[in-house]
This record gives structure tokens, C-alpha cells and sequence, in this order.
């Protein structure tokens, strides 16, 4: 089915506004261009393809910000693939429920991210802020993933865990990838750090599917243990950028200085 989509994305997805009225089929005049180009450049001056070369590729690795952006959506991926790939295993031999009940009661979770990622993402917009939010959410995070492990004794309350651990970890992923976007310009900066951080975040899967282990049912330490620590690795990782965005900014509003290369940028926190 991506597969299919991804065929299909090259009809539908929009190319850049000064390609359209080149396009086989334009949907804009040339003025609605204008208008286009102006509203992006005003933002970020950002309207122009930017074609992707080795030499920016390797300038823009050498961003560590990038690799902070990253290593955010891993650890945000991690308890976001052990529950996707784990939960009706854990449901079943973690909690005792029968196969069937365990494939039900998967579907819940999922359900509630949902609500998450959308009443976030308002939130978020609204306030303008990104990482209070996923802070929030890693925070949500740890203590899904704490009832989950150690609630022992009552299902019901490892189960509202669950609940909260996948939602929480399951809308940090937008809110993750919003913040990388909010904060770096040009096409072939944006290429190369979706890229990596896309990336990194398929490795938090592969990390996912090791440490939740068959023999370690039914509380499944190992695997709740390695991913709260990724949450509180966001929490650390959150916190310096947000203490360097605020200096950042404050010499941009200062002394003038130009962020990402752009006159009046200003980072998003």
C-alpha cells in the first residue's frame, strides 16, 4: 500500500511554485504564484529550489543540530514500535488475555493517538511553542510505560498504561518532525535532515524489536526500562536546545545576528 501511494504522490504532491506554470497541467496563475513565492520568502526565504549536492550534504551533516533533531524522533519511535510491534504479545502473555481479546484490545491505543497527536498539534500551533509539548508527551510517556511495567498486580491499571504510553509516544512523532522543520531553511538542508532523522528513527525500531524479548514476560523489564531512558534522553536533549534557541534568539533580537542564514530567523522552542 505505500508503495501504491508513493506511485501515486507523483501526481498529487505539489512541486515549488516557480515550477507550476511550467508543469503539464498549471492550477495557478501566474499572480496566485507571486503570491505563493511571497507568503514562503516573507517566512523564510525559502521559494527557490535549492538543488542537493555532496558538498552541502556534508555541510549540513556537520550541523549537530540535526543529529540532536534525530536522535529526538529515535528516542520518540522506540516505545512507539515496542507498542506497535509488541502489544498484542504483551495483552496476551504479559496480562493473560486470550489471542482474540489481545488483538481487540490493541486497537484502543491507537485510537487515543490519535486525539493526542491532533489535540497536540492545536495546542502547539496555537502557542507557537514545539518543545513544551514534547516534553509533555515524554513525560506522558514514561509513566504509560512505568504502569505498564510495574503495575504487576492489576491489569486494568497496566492497561491504562498502555494507553497512555502509546499516545504519548505516538504523538511525539509529528511534534518531533515539526520541530526539525520549524527550525532549518533551505530545500536541501530540509532534504538531507529529513532524511537523517527519518533514518534514525527507523533505527529506534530496530532497538524497539530487540529489547522487548519473549523471556522477559510478563513484565518485560528490559525493554521498559531501555525506553523510558530514551525518554528522559528527549527530556535532556529538549532542554539544551531550548536554553540555545532562547540565547540564539536573544542575539538575533540583540545584536542583529543572522540565524540559519537568514536575516530575522528566529528558532522555534
Amino acid at each position: 500500500m505505500t508503495v501504491l501511494i508513493g506511485f501515486a504522490a507523483f501526481a498529487f504532491i505539489i512541486d515549488f511554485p516557480d515550477k507550476v506554470l511550467n508543469s503539464n497541467r498549471p492550477f495557478l496563475t501566474k499572480a496566485e504564484v507571486e503570491i505563493i513565492k511571497f507568503r514562503i520568502d516573507k517566512d523564510r526565504q525559502d521559494s527557490e529550489f535549492d538543488p542537493v549536492t555532496l558538498a552541502k550534504v556534508g555541510k549540513h551533516l556537520a550541523d549537530w543540530k540535526l543529529w540532536v533533531y534525530a536522535l529526538l524522533l529515535m528516542s520518540c519511535t522506540i516505545p512507539s514500535y515496542a507498542f506497535a510491534f509488541f502489544l498484542p504479545v504483551i495483552l496476551n502473555q504479559g496480562m493473560g488475555y486470550s489471542i482474540i481479546i489481545s488483538q481487540v484490545l490493541s486497537g484502543p491505543p491507537c485510537i487515543l493517538s490519535i486525539f493526542m497527536a491532533f489535540t497536540i498539534a492545536w495546542y502547539s500551533d496555537k502557542t507557537h511553542l514545539r518543545a513544551p509539548f514534547i516534553a509533555l508527551q515524554a513525560v506522558i510517556t514514561i509513566v504509560g510505560l512505568a504502569l505498564t511495567g510495574y503495575a504487576i498486580d492489576n491489569n486494568g491499571v497496566r492497561y491504562f498504561g498502555v494507553l497512555i504510553g502509546f499516545a504519548g509516544a505516538a504523538g511525539n512523532v509529528p511534534t518531533c518532525l515539526a520541530y526539525q522543520s520549524n527550525n532549518i531553511r533551505t530545500d536541501s538542508k530540509r532534504s538531507v535532515g529529513s532524511a537523517l532523522q527519518i533514518g534514525l528513527g527507523s533505527i529506534g525500531g530496530i532497538i524497539a524489536s530487540t529489547v522487548f524479548r519473549q523471556q522477559d514476560a510478563p513484565r518485560y523489564i528490559p525493554g521498559i526500562c531501555v525506553s523510558i531512558g530514551f525518554q528522559i534522553l528527549i527530556l535532556v536533549l529538549i532542554t539544551i536546545m531550548s536554553l540555545f534557541f532562547r540565547s540564539e534568539n536573544k542575539k538575533q533580537k540583540e545584536e542583529g545576528r543572522v540565524l540559519e542564514g537568514y536575516e530575522g530567523f528566529r528558532y522555534t522552542y
